[in-house]
């Protein structure tokens, strides 16, 4: 019985201790090619959990494309 309950608390530790950094903030990565063609990506943290997610693409041959998420 001692073993369980020393098993069920270092479980319960390990879980709450798991996600105690934050990642929040704006995440940008951003390509120019030789040709100017341009593609850009931007991931944005938020503290509550959400995130939007936008990507850019302007490149010669195809027409500029934006496409955008979100979720939880």
């Amino acid at each position: 019985m001692k073993k369980i309950v020393t098993l069920l608390f270092l479980f319960g530790a390990i879980t709450l201790s798991a996600q105690s950094t934050t990642y929040e903030g704006i995440y940008e990565l951003k390509f120019k090619t030789e040709k100017n063609e341009l593609l850009e990506y931007t991931l944005t943290l938020n503290k509550n959990g959400d995130f939007l997610f936008h990507f850019y693409r302007d490149l010669q041959t195809v027409p500029e494309e934006n496409r955008y998420g979100k979720g939880k």
